[in-house]
């Protein structure tokens, strides 16, 4: 968050106890957990250098404290200055973490136990090595950014080889207009397997799907209007 860009800003709504290198140790027994969890929350931003404010939605939860750090405390020209503190918070809170895992594996070893925990030290002591930063913008990958001529040509093969299948009952209903009750009969079509559904496509459009979040199944989620899926048991059905 805070190596993003001196401009980022942030919102967050603290939920699940954890610290950076583990669940979040409690350290003040007067203050209920998730007050302490929130307090502990603003610390890490603080030191990260936002000004921070606090809020409480208004959602049907117990957990609705919300933090929210729109400025920073310190000029962009001190942004050396700044990390060097933030990684010292970094590393302290994790032989916080360390030194009370520690404790804890003796508490269980008995009197026996060797260990010092350098080990433990050692790991994520280069927390902030090869750190990237997200796109700006990120890539739609749910299939709805495809070319429409290329959603509806699948969809329209795969609805024809349903309804080509052999052997399929046509099924009839009743239907009423003004003349009076007529019968209907209608092709209600087959069910293929996804990847029987998969084999009728050619290379490079199982390659184009394959780039995207769920590949297949998600065009033809996207197309639940033409199919029916029994997704548990990867049928396709018209």
């Amino acid at each position: 968050m805070h190596r993003s860009s001196y401009y980022c800003r942030y919102f967050v709504l603290p939920c699940c106890f954890f610290d950076f290198f583990g669940k979040y140790q409690r350290r003040q027994c007067k203050k209920s957990q998730y007050r302490e969890y929130v307090d502990f929350i603003n610390e890490v931003s603080v030191a990260c250098g936002f000004h921070t404010d606090e809020d409480c939605l208004r959602i049907p939860s117990t957990k609705r404290v919300c933090l929210i750090g729109k400025s920073r405390s310190y000029e962009q020209a001190e942004e050396e200055l700044a990390e060097v503190k933030r990684t010292d918070y970094i590393r302290g809170r994790q032989a916080l973490t360390d030194n009370s895992a520690v404790v804890t594996q003796k508490e269980h070893s008995g009197p026996h136990h060797h260990g010092d925990g350098q080990e433990m030290a050692k790991a994520g002591c280069d927390w902030g090595n090869g750190f990237q930063p997200r796109e700006k913008i990120e890539t739609v990958r749910n299939c709805a950014a495809l070319p429409r001529d290329f959603v509806d040509g699948v969809v329209l093969k795969v609805a024809m080889a349903l309804l080509g299948l052999t052997g399929e009952k046509r099924e009839e209903e009743e239907e009423e207009d003004k003349i009076g009750k007529q019968r209907i009969r209608w092709n209600a079509g087959g069910s293929l397997s996804v990847r029987e559904v998969a084999e009728l496509l050619d290379q490079s459009t199982l390659q184009t799907l394959k780039k995207e979040c769920g590949g297949l199944q998600t065009l033809l989620k996207n197309n639940h209007q033409v199919f029916r899926g029994i997704w548990q048991f990867s049928q396709i059905h018209i």
